[in-house]
This record gives C-alpha cells, structure tokens and sequence, in this order.
C-alpha cells in the first residue's frame, strides 16, 4: 500500500517517516519533484491560514465598523434628530398637547414610567404601523431608557413617517430619574 493511503493514520510512524510520506503526497498532489516538495506540502498546509486570515481580518473590520456607527450619535440612523435635554424634555411637557412617547418594552414601562407617557415598544413588530396611526400633527416627546431605541424612533419618524416635531431625551430614562424628576409606576 502506499503512504498516500496510510495518511492520518497514528501507526507509531516515526517522525522521519511522517515527513518522508508528506514529501511524496506532495509530489503526489502537486506534480513536484521531491527537491521542491517540502514548501508545497507547508504552502498546502498553510492554505486554510492564509484564506482564513484575510477572511477574519475582514470580517473584525466590519464588525468594527458596525460598532462605530451603532455608537455614534451622529450616525446616518440618528441625523436630523432633534435631542433635548431633561429639563428641555420636561419643559415641553408641560404643554399638554404635547405627547410623551415611551418606546421602552412594556416589561419596561410597568417598572416606572413618566407620567402621561403613551408606551409602543420599539423592538415590538408592529411599532412602525403603531406609530404611524398617530397623529402627526402633533409633538412627540420620545424617551427610552438611556437614549439609544428614542433616537431610532425619532429618526424613522422624521425621515419615514413624516412626523416633523419629534424631540429626544437625551439620556433617557435613567437622565430622567437621576435628575430627580417624577415617575409614575
């Protein structure tokens, strides 16, 4: 039999003869004399590194990219909104026409919410067509917990559903409550 057959097989080989089986399934494989075996058979066995390498190192950059623009508050996902602070939020909450919008889980707002706040949860499946019955003649003030989904929200109003007076708090919920401001469970 041949040591092409015997390959991958732990028969008590020793090193020399492993090494001596790999030069001629080189030559095997690629064609080559047994002079110039030994770099193919590492290029061979270095074939899934050097395609894999690439592979991840794209894949770590993408992933990076992904970070940054999630993190980012100037993000194509969030440009044109309009973000306020907690006194501005509560400010423009006094008017009563205005309508808080709570985009927490449901889970969420049960824990303790802003008093008056209307809740249509931002990871719910149907927010979209929730969000677009109402009425857009109106001002939204729209809060999450730390400011991230009420960014999202306020930017697919203003860019899709054409909702032109959509605000932000900044920080959210937890700016809300660390400010000291009322809370409603």
């Amino acid at each position: 039999m041949s040591n092409v057959g015997q390959r991958g097989r732990t028969s008590g080989r020793s090193g020399a003869e492993k090494v001596a089986e790999d030069r001629s399934f080189a030559s095997t494989e690629f064609g080559g004399s047994n002079k110039h075996s030994l770099p193919r058979v590492e290029t061979r066995r270095m074939k899934t590194i050097r395609f894999a390498f690439p592979a991840c190192l794209f894949l770590a950059a993408l992933l990076s990219l992904g970070a940054i623009f999630a993190a980012d508050p100037k993000s194509p996902a969030t440009q044109g909104v309009k973000n306020v602070g907690v006194e501005e939020f509560d400010k423009l909450r006094a008017d009563k026409k205005n309508v808080v919008l709570d985009v927490r889980t449901a889970k969420e707002f049960v824990g303790g919410h802003i008093a008056g706040a209307v809740n249509i949860d931002w990871n719910g499946p149907d927010f979209e067509k929730q969000t677009a019955a109402l009425d857009k003649s109106k001002t939204y003030l729209v809060h999450c917990a730390a400011g991230g989904r009420s960014a999202k929200a306020c930017a697919l109003m203003n860019s899709k559903l054409k909702f032109p007076n959509c605000y932000n708090l900044e920080g959210g919920m937890k700016a809300w409550e660390k400010a000291g401001k009322p809370v409603e469970k």
